[in-house]
């Protein structure tokens, strides 16, 4: 028989990967069988979970599922893990999660940034620059941006040689920006452009500076940061020419910095390096700028209606790829108001009404596969694909409590003539308020002393939210509006860890007139 030398010749596994698979596959049996009389042995649970540790460079979901719930099993056991032990649970948890995609089930994160909290306790695990990175990767995806800053900044520091240090930069830089610290999110920004042009061009780096200087500027409202902005836009256009120069022929500079198309591509771009807020920032301008693309003009219906559908799915896509970038960004509340925007334009994508659903409505799979049998598992999960994961029977919802305290507001709207404001706060939960805290006399920045809040979320979480509204008293009882938070239900099964304060911004009520709206500025500080 001819071969031809095109046809590519079938690799066969090396005869130590096969025998290292069979051992495996026969090891797992053993300690199935043991685990099926002693359900409850803790060192076979262990041993079971780290045979389960798929290491190959495409581990299955079903492995890395399986490894998370018996490790995770064993720590709720009581299991004194050593370093390795935390760090693989915490590193299976995150696997699992991104493994799963988009509908991924955001407990594992909880339970992977408690593994992380234990594991970098041990000095092994402290000195492990891919656990670091690991471990902000979590938070990242959390939400937990302050962590996720400490954490990057601490790779810097102490890794500096670190072949990710490049993306480290990046994602510092991203972090800085998000918290207004302009000057030192630029200064990284044009110390990545040095290092590394892998995942960015250098104009497409500018128009981040130049977002930058302009969000530098609307903040201080500073004219010199708002000239810097459109200098730095000039030279990202001047850069764009050298680099592609077919791509803008004949297009001037106004008119490219205008088109939604511009923006896409450098938050597509910016999905793909994990620096999630930049994304959400590209697609917020893409947005602002669709009323841009010039409309057609005709009698022709047929003409009429495919510049409509291409606006409607150019919609529909910006607005799923911001529901995507808030998702990977911990922004919860937001992933769900885009994506719902997202269906206003495509009402029949299934993928996305599937993904609306899930996000508003999350499966609890894991509280329940960590009391189910491990035979029952085993078959579940292991060489099981992400197909058949997600066609597994949905669990029965369970029960769970919320429980969080109000401790405080600053820098609140001042309502009173004579005085500051007398604020207090409503807690609702699907349209029923739940909690009226006190009112504090005479204070923008009122402490709440004892407003314990505590609810059993129903089984069905959709279209449900929890409402905090602050307003001042006034002689009839309620006055004033002076902000509010909303947090769909599904973002509270992935709460913080037990005593951690979060802060959160109050928002204008998109119900009531601008004008009753004119007090809302400041913060609510809630623990959990």
């Amino acid at each position: 028989e001819v071969v031809s030398q095109d046809q590519p010749k079938e690799e066969k596994p090396s005869v130590w990967i096969t025998m290292r698979k069979n051992i495996r596959e026969a090891a797992r049996e053993f300690y199935r069988s043991e685990l099926s009389e002693d359900p409850r042995n803790v060192s076979m649970i262990v041993r079971m979970g780290y045979l389960c540790v798929d290491s190959s460079s495409a581990p299955s979901l079903g492995n890395t599922r399986c490894s998370a719930v018996l490790l995770q099993r064993a720590a709720n056991y009581g299991h004194d893990g050593d370093g390795k032990f935390w760090k693989t649970l915490a590193l299976q948890h995150l696997k699992a999660y991104e493994l799963g995609g988009l509908r991924s089930e955001r407990l594992h994160l909880v339970k992977a940034r408690s593994a992380w909290d234990i594991a970098l306790t041990h000095v092994e695990v402290a000195m492990n620059s891919e656990c670091h990175l690991a471990y902000a990767e979590t938070t990242l995806y959390l939400g937990n941006h302050e962590r996720a800053l400490k954490a990057y900044e601490s790779i810097i520091k102490n890794f500096p040689q670190h072949a990710e240090i490049p993306n480290v930069m990046l994602k510092v830089a991203m972090l800085k920006g998000a918290r207004h610290e302009h000057e030192d999110c630029v200064d990284m920004l044009h110390k990545y452009m040095k290092k590394s042009l892998k995942l960015f061009s250098k104009s497409d780096l500018l128009v981040l500076i130049a977002r930058v200087h302009e969000q530098w500027g609307i903040v201080l409202d500073n004219s010199f940061q708002k000239r810097l902005a459109k200098d730095t836009y000039g030279r990202a256009y001047e850069m764009k020419q050298e680099e592609d120069q077919d791509s803008v022929k004949g297009i001037k500079m106004n008119k490219w910095l205008e088109s939604p198309y511009t923006y896409l591509n450098i938050a597509e771009k910016a999905m793909t390096a994990k620096t999630f807020l930049f994304a959400s920032d590209m697609y917020l301008q893409a947005i602002a700028r669709m009323k841009n693309i010039k409309k057609v003009t005709t009698v022709v219906a047929k003409k009429a209606e495919a510049d409509k559908d291409m606006r409607n799915t150019l919609a529909a896509k910006l607005y799923y790829g911001l529901a995507k970038s808030h998702c990977k960004a911990g922004a919860m509340v937001k992933a769900i108001e885009a994506v719902n925007k997202a269906l206003t334009f495509d009402a029949g994508n299934e993928q996305m009404i599937g993904l609306c659903n899930s996000w508003e409505n999350p499966v609890q799979r894991l509280e329940q596969d960590l009391s189910m049998p491990t035979d029952t598992l085993l078959d579940n999960y292991l060489k099981s694909s992400l197909k058949t994961l997600n066609e597994l029977p949905s669990p029965a919802p369970l029960r769970r409590e919320v429980t969080f305290d109000i401790l405080c507001c600053e820098g609140l709207g001042k309502a009173d003539m004579f005085g500051a404001s007398d604020p207090f706060c409503i807690v609702s939960f699907g349209g029923r308020e739940i909690h009226r805290t006190k009112v504090v006399k005479d204070s923008l920045n009122p402490v709440f002393v004892g407003e314990r809040i505590s609810f059993v979320l129903p089984d069905n979480l959709a279209r449900m939210n929890l409402i905090i509204e602050v307003y001042d008293q006034d002689a009839t009882g309620v006055g004033d509006f002076l902000g509010m938070v909303k947090l769909p239900a599904a973002t509270l099964l992935d709460a913080p860890p037990p005593l951690e304060k979060v802060f959160l911004s109050l928002e204008k009520n998109e119900e009531l007139k601008a004008k009753q709206n004119k007090l809302v500025q400041g913060t609510i500080t809630v623990k959990w």
